[in-house]
Parts: C-alpha cells; structure tokens; sequence
C-alpha cells in the first residue's frame, strides 16, 4: 500500500509514490526518538502546521513490542508507523509522498497503537492533524 499524504490534513488520505530514502534529513524530520539509559518509553511534544508531518525516525529490534499513543490539545493529532525500508520525499507541491505500507493498525488516522514488530530496523513515526494545527504529545514505549 502506498500513501500519498495531501495538505487536507488528513494523515491517511490518497495513496502514490515516494523515491528517497528515509535516511535522508527531511525539513520535518525530527531526530530519531532514543529514549534514557534504562528507560523503555519516551514522550515528545511537538505541533504541526496544517497540511505538514512531523516524521520520528526510531530504531527497534524484531520480536520487541511498540506502542504508540498520542494526545493533543486540540484532539485532532494523529500518527502512522511505517517499517524499515519505507521510503518519503516531498514534492515540488510540498505534499509528502510515502512509499511502503502502514503497520497494520496505524494505517489509519490513529491514536492508539499496540504491536509485536516482526523484524528490526528503523521505522518511522509519521505524526500530522485531522484538522487544522495539532499540538501534541506523542509516547513511544518499546519493550
């Protein structure tokens, strides 16, 4: 499945192509999530504009479980997860374009994701709003 994310503000809306690598530094990619010595869980506060992603890389390892829940004040934040090798760029209309399928679970506008990660790499935490600006608190908790 592949998701082409448009300036409506909805995080999963239309399906296309993306060509660069996620390793590649993005205008709205944040610095991969890494949590503290002896921790398992990690909150981060952010805001996005309407239309835009903020984009956590984050690094798991196979057979560990990830869950993922969001809050925001305006109750419009949302996110998707996407396993390594998922590929983005942003085009010359400055629409995000993903290539890969969504974990199953977060391949909607989710809040709430719970779920055993069948292989290890670095995945991405796509964050964006329903509607208009979010402001938000996103927690990542790998056991």
């Amino acid at each position: 499945m592949l998701t082409r994310l448009i300036a409506t503000g909805l995080l999963g809306a239309v399906l296309s192509l993306g060509l660069t690598a996620a390793a590649v530094p993005q205008g709205d990619e944040q610095p991969e999530i890494r949590f503290a010595r002896g921790a398992i869980d990690s909150t981060i506060r952010g805001a996005v504009i309407r239309g835009d992603r903020d984009i956590y890389p984050i690094s798991a390892g196979a057979d560990q479980t990830m869950t993922v829940r969001i809050e925001s004040l305006e109750d419009n934040a949302v996110f998707q997860i996407f396993p390594p090798g998922a590929t983005y760029h942003r085009d010359d209309d400055n629409v995000w374009t993903f290539r890969g399928a969504a974990l199953r679970g977060s391949d909607g506008d989710t809040r709430d994701w719970t779920g055993r990660l069948s292989r290890g790499g670095q995945y991405l935490i796509v964050v964006g709003g329903t509607r208009g600006n979010a402001t938000y608190s996103l927690n990542v908790r790998i056991e």
